[in-house]
């Protein structure tokens, strides 16, 4: 949740053709993280009220860099 209210100015609730977007459909998903299943709630909820996506383009590429960065570093300790 921390980095969907970061990047939140960067969303929208509208898809490429101008269509609201909905709350999709809820599906299993054993893989995500506790945080990760938490956001996927909130936006799968018919009541949330804020962006459904983010728009990963708009993403600064700094951000979007050092959050790799920080990734493969995790992943070289393991």
């Amino acid at each position: 949740m921390v980095t969907f209210e970061r990047y939140e100015r960067f969303g929208t609730s509208l898809d490429r053709r101008s269509t609201p977007l909905g709350p999709g459909r809820r599906r299993d998903v054993p893989y995500l993280t506790a945080d990760e299943r938490a956001m996927y709630g909130a936006l799968t909820d018919p009541t949330w009220v804020r962006h459904r996506r983010l728009e990963q383009e708009r993403i600064p590429l700094a951000d979007a860099l050092a959050a790799l960065r920080l990734l493969q570093s995790r992943d070289s300790l393991v």
